[in-house]
């Protein structure tokens, strides 16, 4: 009898444990796909204020843009995607280096919304 119950204790909780792990590697997935679409827009929102050129390039544009709206759309936040679907066009005039101070002042509104989402998903 003694050890059918401590059989039954110890499946309880190897399931609460399992639980707990899942619940877990849930919270770090999403924290890794808030990060990666914070840290380009980041690089990109300074980028703008200093007016280089540097980083975000025709070179990269694409790549980025496609792995930022990867992350977004798999956030599934509405806000989010509404910004990154309003930045996309003036992220390319910057990329293209055509007026990059015009482009950027048109997007950096969309860029500070959706850092400031990011921030409050977390």
């Amino acid at each position: 009898m003694t050890g059918g119950i401590g059989f039954a204790a110890a499946y309880i909780l190897a399931r609460r444990q399992r639980r707990w792990d899942a619940e877990d590697a849930a919270v770090k997935a999403r924290v890794a796909l808030i990060q990666s679409v914070r840290i380009p827009l980041e690089i990109i929102r300074d980028e703008i204020r200093a007016n280089w050129g540097l980083y975000y390039t025709r070179d990269v544009e694409d790549t980025m843009t496609r792995a930022m709206r990867e992350a977004i759309y798999e956030l599934r936040d509405e806000e989010l995607i509404r910004n990154l679907e309003r930045a996309v066009p003036p992220l390319r005039e910057l990329a293209g280096g055509t007026d990059r101070k015009a482009s950027g002042e048109k997007c950096m509104p969309h860029i500070e919304a959706m850092l400031k989402r990011l921030a409050e998903l977390k």
